[in-house]
């Protein structure tokens, strides 16, 4: 947390130097929307810099024989043997 407080500190201290550099400018045209700008650009850092606190989700790996035309079935059972799986049957249909 300690790191989110750090990021907010500096991303202050970057708004306000920005805006003095803008505010010290020869050309005042268009202030404003260098003042915007720039407040945007240093809060979409911020946004990003946000720390996530989702956990990543395991994900339960399934593995697939494909069997095609020609396979042979010592391969097949050996496969099946290596994985730990059961054979499922399903009709082919064409």
């Amino acid at each position: 947390m300690m790191f989110w407080y750090c990021i907010l500190v500096a991303a202050f201290a970057l708004v306000a130097f920005l805006s003095v550099k803008e505010w010290k400018r020869t050309n005042r045209s268009r202030l404003a929307l260098r003042l915007v700008a720039s407040l945007s650009a240093v809060l979409s850092i911020v946004i990003l810099s946000y720390p996530d606190k989702k956990e990543p989700q395991q994900r339960q790996s399934s593995k697939v024989i494909v069997l095609t035309g020609g396979f042979n079935t010592d391969t097949l059972i050996r496969l099946l043997k290596q994985i730990k799986a059961h054979l499922f049957s399903r009709p082919i249909i064409h």
